[in-house]
């Protein structure tokens, strides 16, 4: 019964019905898969049809099915690797048509497909590079429509715009970092946490990295690592050279990170017990009799300079200097 279906099948496979061809090889195959030939006369079929990937993989089956069932049958086991080899090669998988020409030759030797390996490698590799130039191409993209959306604040878009970015090249630490700062405005801190760990595992002079790091720390309340991941970005943005820009704007200055590592301090001082908030609200609603000559030039408020010169929380932040925990340039 199988081969009668298959007969039926090549009778319309000469007529060019492929359709019909493909239902009696797909019956025939029902009734014996055991049978490689079933699945060789259907990739012959799609071949034709033009569908080269459905083709290649219905020839691939077939040289498995002959290996497993017929071992012995080599010139039919090595024809349907040449089928799937020459699919992919009209699909324009160099890279795949050469391996599956390579296992043809183990089954049977040919001159011909031994000297056009060599082209079709050269061929395969300058496909890969320019496949390869395509995908970092896109993930850049994608990255720069992440951004636009998260700009927009539509968080969720632009978090699957950084996933696709990621997806097609996670060799660059950007999309991670821009991933980050994603979740950090939704709150997700750990995931930030881990994504800003990739991106300094990829770039370890990364400086967006390690802010993105120090901010998480901080909303999570581990001000100590926080304040050493700040102390890291400032070391990057002194040593970086040009502006650098987001599509909507600058990053953070060094002015703003100072400021910020400012506000640290007061956190951290105050989860540890060394200083009351209440005390520091008192300060801030003292009034400044004489503005500092350098306060354009400070890294702090004028309040919080006015906090700094307190002997206590001085002497205080100097034993913290000193321990390592802070840092000041």
């Amino acid at each position: 019964m199988a081969l009668k279906e298959k007969e039926l099948g090549n009778a319309a496979y000469k007529k060019k019905d492929f359709e019909e061809a493909l239902a009696r090889y797909r019956k025939a195959y029902k009734l014996d898969p055991t049978d490689m030939r079933f699945l060789l006369n259907q990739a012959a079929a799609m071949f034709e049809k033009g569908d080269y990937q459905t083709a290649a993989k219905f020839a691939r089956d077939a040289a498995k099915v002959g290996e497993e069932n017929d071992p012995d049958n080599k010139k039919l086991i090595a024809k349907a690797y040449v089928r799937s080899a020459r699919s992919y090669e009209n699909f324009k998988h160099f890279s795949f048509a050469r391996r599956y020409y390579q296992e043809s030759l183990k089954y049977e030797y040919s001159k011909e497909i031994e000297d056009m390996l060599p082209k079709l490698e050269e061929t395969a590799k300058k496909v890969d590079v320019e496949l390869d130039r395509r995908h970092i191409g896109m993930a850049d993209l994608e990255r720069e429509y992440g951004n636009f959306r998260y700009k927009q604040r539509k968080y969720d878009k632009a978090l699957e715009s950084y996933e696709a970015s990621i997806r097609r090249n996670a060799d660059k630490p950007h999309a991670f970092s821009d991933r980050a700062e994603c979740y950090q405005a939704i709150g997700e801190h750990d995931l930030a946490l881990k994504d800003c760990d990739t991106s300094i595992h990829l770039d370890s002079t990364h400086m967006k990295g390690h802010l993105g790091k120090a901010i998480s720390l901080r909303a999570k309340g581990d001000y100590e690592n926080a304040l050493e991941s700040f102390r890291r970005a400032i070391q990057l943005d002194e040593n970086s050279v040009g502006p650098r820009t987001r599509p909507w704007g600058p990053l953070p200055t060094l002015r703003e990170i100072l400021s910020t590592e400012a506000g640290l301090i007061r956190d951290f001082l105050v989860e540890t017990g060394q200083v009351t908030r209440d005390d520091m609200l008192k300060k801030k609603k003292k009034k400044k009799k004489h503005r500092p000559e350098d306060a354009t030039e400070s890294v702090f408020s004028e309040d919080e300079s006015e906090h700094m010169k307190d002997p206590e929380v001085a002497h205080k932040i100097q034993r913290l200097v000193q321990s390592g925990i802070l840092l000041f340039r």
